[in-house]
Formats: structure tokens, C-alpha cells, sequence
């Protein structure tokens, strides 16, 4: 087999993400994550070395990571541990390069953050050091293969990734977005990217069994009026995140409706961690958004309302607080990941990331072959499904 994928995780779930491409007999992995919920945190990375394609994984030509999000990025350390090669890069925008160093620092153990301290120092350093940033929408030219990465919405940084090889090309989306978010517009696909005779189209399609309409404006009002309603009457919200990125963008949303002054809220500040707050610097730079603070301002015995946003598993630092729940998805709508498939229609298309045992409102591959396209499937972990 000359051209083929194995899904190491993420396939037919949302986690560890971590698909292998063989392609023209180059070895490359997309993303590489890790599980938040289950037993098995990482993906299968030692299963890729009985595909009779690579003896050891430093025969890995490329590894790409799309986005700052731990199921796309939590399991570099475990990758970068099996690795002797040191000219093998982790490649991602410069963006995504700068988050996911913070974030990974967040998963050492002597940080005794629950749920997060997974790895020993060694290991993080060594992925920190195989980080390799490079610019989007520009051609990059390796000795085997040339790439783009292409922005892709959903978060700061994220990407799409075209990879071509000996002219065979492959588009992987990533977890992207048709919508605009607070921080960061919807996806982009600049002229210059040839769309036309795609060989594999490899999709994250979240939503893939959700039809209905994604209704953010009222969906998040509804969801911001709760909290500031929990000001009014509690003073002391405590909001989890499992992404620092959702902290962020959380953030950034209560601190415009607070401009907004719809309704005389008071004096609410915004705390967020410390890692939050540096990728906060990194994604806004020199933009005043004076409410939000690092954590490390705060007085707890300050009786003043405000609203802390920290990383899950932090709850019992903090004592008095009434939690709260915010309910918010930057993936793609279902219309967006149809739209985009018809749109370059290439010759196979592997739709994965998507929880196969949620309840079903829609199917994306049946309505795409009811539409005339025959070429998508649904991708199973640990399979091999050639292109």
C-alpha cells in the first residue's frame, strides 16, 4: 500500500487525535493528542510501528499539529520521549507554536494541577524543543513534500494542513470554523491554494451527526445573561474550562457585554490562571481589555463581584464561590462541513473526530451521497483505509 491512513485516535471520538498518512511512502502525523475522560489518555502511537511502513517512529517524515487544543497536542511529550531523530519537527503556525509551549508546561507533574500532571519535565522540554513555527498561507518547501498551513478558525493559530507529495495532495481541516468567533474569524482558503483534484480530503466533523442550526448570538446571550445573573445575586462566580483557549474566549465575551452596559452591572472584574493569562498577552497583545487580570491579582478577600475562570480541576482552591457552567463550541456547523466537502469534492474524503455514539440528527455521508457524492466515509481508530 502506497497511500493510506490509520487513525492512532480520534477517529470515531472526540480525543487524542493522531492520524498517520502514508503517502508516495513519506510517513506523517497529523495532530497528536490526548483523551480528557477515559482510562486510555494517549493515543496508539505504538500500533504505527507494526504498519510494515516505518521500523521505528523516527522514520516519520512530518508531524503537523493543526491547533492549541490538548486533544490535538496533549500527547507531543509521549511522542517527543520515543524520539532519537532530532531533525523530525513538530510543524504548526507561529501561533499555535507559542500557545502550545504554555499549554504544555501546564501538564507537568509538579504543577499538581488534577487531571493535567501527566508527564515529567524531561518530556515536555524535549517536545517544547521540536516546536518549529512557520508562517500561513505561504508555500513551504521540505526535501520530500511541500506544505501550506491555511487558517482555519475555531481557535488563534488554528490551521488547515495541504501537504503535497510527488503530486499527490491531501487537504486535513483540522478542527475548524464556518462562523466568526470573538478572537478569531471563520476559515480562509486564500486563491492561491489549488482546490482542484484533491486526492484525500480529511475532515474533523464534530457535528457530522447535528443538523440543526448552530444559533450562537441568542445561544450565548442566553448563557451570558446566567452568569451575570449569578453576579447580581452571588458576587462570587467560578467558571471551569478543559481548554485554556475557552477560557480565554469566555473572557473576551464577558468582558464586551460588560462594555456593552445594557444593564447596570457594576464593577465586575475578570480573573483568569496564569497560563491563561499569558496566552491572553500572546493572542491580544497590546489590546486594553482592562477587566480581565491574571488570578494572581486577585484578593480573596476582596468582597468586590467578579468572575474567575481557571482550568478544571482547580475548584478547591477556591471556597464561597457559586459554579457556574458555560456551555460554549467553536467547532463548524453541519451546513459548514457540507458545504466545504461539495465545495472540493476530492477523490476520497475520511471524516473523523466525530463521536460515534452521540444522538443522531442528521447523517453527513448519507446526505452527501443522497446529494451525488459518494466519496466520504466515516474513519474507525486503528483501521487502514487506503486513498
Amino acid at each position: 500500500m502506497e497511500n493510506f491512513l490509520f487513525s492512532a485516535g480520534g477517529g470515531d471520538e472526540i480525543g487524542a487525535s493522531c492520524y498517520y498518512i502514508c503517502l508516495k511512502g513519506r510517513n506523517f502525523l497529523l495532530d497528536c493528542g490526548i483523551r480528557y475522560m477515559y482510562k486510555r489518555q494517549y493515543p496508539s502511537l505504538n500500533e504505527l510501528t507494526n504498519l510494515m511502513t516505518m521500523d521505528t517512529l523516527n522514520d516519520l517524515d512530518g508531524v503537523f499539529i493543526s491547533h492549541g487544543h490538548y486533544d490535538h497536542n496533549g500527547a507531543l511529550p509521549l511522542l517527543a520521549s520515543k524520539l532519537k531523530n532530532e531533525k523530525i519537527e513538530f510543524m504548526c503556525s507561529d501561533l499555535t507554536g507559542k500557545l502550545t509551549e504554555i499549554q504544555l508546561n501546564i501538564l507537568k507533574k509538579h504543577q499538581e494541577i488534577k487531571s493535567y500532571a501527566i508527564y515529567e519535565d524531561i518530556n515536555i522540554e524535549r517536545a517544547i524543543e521540536k516546536i518549529k513555527g512557520y508562517p500561513t498561507n505561504e508555500r513551504i518547501d521540505k526535501r520530500d513534500y511541500s506544505f501550506y498551513f491555511i487558517k482555519g478558525g475555531h481557535i488563534p493559530g488554528a490551521t488547515m494542513v495541504y501537504l503535497e507529495v510527488e503530486g499527490k495532495k491531501i487537504l486535513y481541516t483540522g478542527d475548524f470554523s464556518d462562523i466568526d468567533y470573538p478572537l478569531t474569524p471563520r476559515y480562509f482558503i486564500p486563491r492561491n491554494i489549488d482546490l482542484k483534484n484533491i486526492d484525500l480530503l480529511l475532515i474533523n466533523g464534530t457535528r457530522a451527526f447535528n443538523n440543526e442550526a448552530i444559533e450562537n448570538k441568542r445561544r450565548l446571550k442566553r448563557e451570558i445573561n446566567r452568569i451575570f445573573g449569578g453576579i447580581f445575586f452571588e458576587g462570587r462566580i467560578l467558571l471551569e474550562v478543559t481548554q485554556i483557549n475557552n477560557g480565554m474566549e469566555i473572557a473576551v465575551l464577558l468582558n464586551n457585554h460588560l462594555d456593552e452596559k445594557t444593564w447596570d452591572k457594576g464593577d465586575v472584574k475578570i480573573y483568569i490562571d496564569e497560563a491563561m493569562y499569558q496566552m491572553f498577552q500572546v493572542v491580544c497583545g497590546e489590546e486594553k481589555f482592562e477587566r480581565i487580570m491574571p488570578l494572581s491579582q486577585l484578593d480573596m478577600n476582596s468582597k468586590e463581584k467578579h468572575i474567575i475562570i481557571t482550568m478544571k480541576g482547580n475548584r478547591f482552591k477556591f471556597s464561597n464561590y457559586t459554579m457556574k457552567y458555560f456551555s460554549y463550541s467553536l467547532h463548524g456547523s453541519y451546513r459548514g462541513l457540507m458545504d466545504l466537502i461539495l465545495k472540493i469534492k476530492a477523490k476520497k474524503t475520511f471524516v473523523v473526530h466525530v463521536d460515534q455514539n452521540q444522538e443522531r440528527k442528521g447523517d453527513l455521508v448519507k446526505e452527501l451521497q443522497e446529494k451525488g457524492y459518494d466519496g466520504a466515509t466515516y474513519i474507525e481508530n486503528e483501521k487502514i483505509y487506503e486513498f
